[in-house]
């Protein structure tokens, strides 16, 4: 099973950080697979962190998704996150 509130989150941060002014349409690749009986969720997006008013980027729920996959795997759980090529990749660590 999946814990609830894992995906969701993700998705989330792709629609409200993407820049006011990109240009094109916000593209997103959701994959998830089972390897070795856990579940592997990887989410790109060609979104980002855009600056609002002030020049402030705004903070995306990855901290608070990390702490709630800490208490439920262990203390080593994290969500990645990095550029690559005009895509953030964000993956979770086996559920």
């Amino acid at each position: 099973m999946v814990p609830p509130m894992i995906i969701q989150p993700l998705l989330e941060n792709a629609f409200q950080h993407q820049p006011e002014d990109r240009d094109g349409p916000l593209q997103i690749r959701l994959t998830a697979l089972v390897e070795l009986r856990f579940l592997r969720v990887n989410l790109s997006n060609t979104g980002g962190s855009a600056p609002r008013s002030g020049g402030q980027v705004p903070l995306n729920g990855n901290p608070a998704l990390s702490q709630r996959l800490r208490v439920l795997l262990g203390t080593e759980a994290e969500v990645g996150q990095q550029t690559d090529n005009g895509w953030i990749p964000v993956t979770l660590p086996p559920i």
